[in-house]
């Protein structure tokens, strides 16, 4: 018979909050199940339910100091478990979202330069991508803002208290040497869609 077997849900938190992992241990092995088929309703999946697991035992070890004063442990620890599914399915949401965006924009720059030319143009945004890092930190800081992140020269120019005509010399230098290492690589006739997308 386990030592924690005669405690309740308050004295395995109290022994929790202090750290005794054998209370922690047993509390987990004895409430846990109970809350294994409700994670997998909304996750759908063993794997979700691990993760999701995980991050709750993590999330209880990690806030230990803070329960020893939890009135209702079992629906504590519920709350901790159902904002763990929460977040999974939140996270699981965006990285499809994200995969779909990635997949459209693939398939927008087939359409536009045609299949024939798309490993061209691919290469093409590899050497911008080395250019890019050949330039000064300022220089790249102030192209991915403008490329990368859509921001305009008043925005750029606020967010880095630097004057506008600053912000577009820098800009217009950085894309000036770009544009001559494509030069260099054959690369010109993409510059104007390179320069869009990347």
């Amino acid at each position: 018979m386990s030592l924690y077997q005669s405690y309740n849900e308050h004295e395995l938190f109290r022994l929790i909050a202090e750290g005794d992992e054998g209370a922690f241990n047993h509390f987990y092995s004895r409430f846990l199940p109970q809350f294994v088929p409700y994670v997998f309703r909304l996750v759908k999946s063993e794997y979700a339910v691990n993760e999701v697991i995980q991050e709750t035992l993590l999330k209880l070890w990690i806030n230990r100091d803070k329960i020893s004063s939890v009135k209702e442990p079992r629906f504590w620890f519920f709350k901790i478990v159902a904002n763990e599914c929460y977040r999974y399915l939140q996270k699981n949401k965006l990285q499809e979202f994200r995969h779909k965006e990635i997949k459209n924009k693939r398939n927008a720059e087939l359409e536009i330069v045609g299949p024939e030319h798309y490993f061209s143009f691919k290469e093409t945004k590899l050497l911008i991508h080395e250019a890019v890092l050949s330039l000064s930190p300022q220089q790249q800081r102030i192209y991915r803002m403008s490329r990368e992140e859509g921001m305009k020269l008043p925005e750029i120019a606020e967010t880095l208290n630097l004057s506008r005509d600053y912000v577009k010399k820098v800009l217009m230098r950085a894309l000036y040497l770009i544009r001559e290492n494509l030069v260099v690589h054959g690369k010109l006739p993409l510059i104007s869609l390179l320069l869009f997308f990347c």
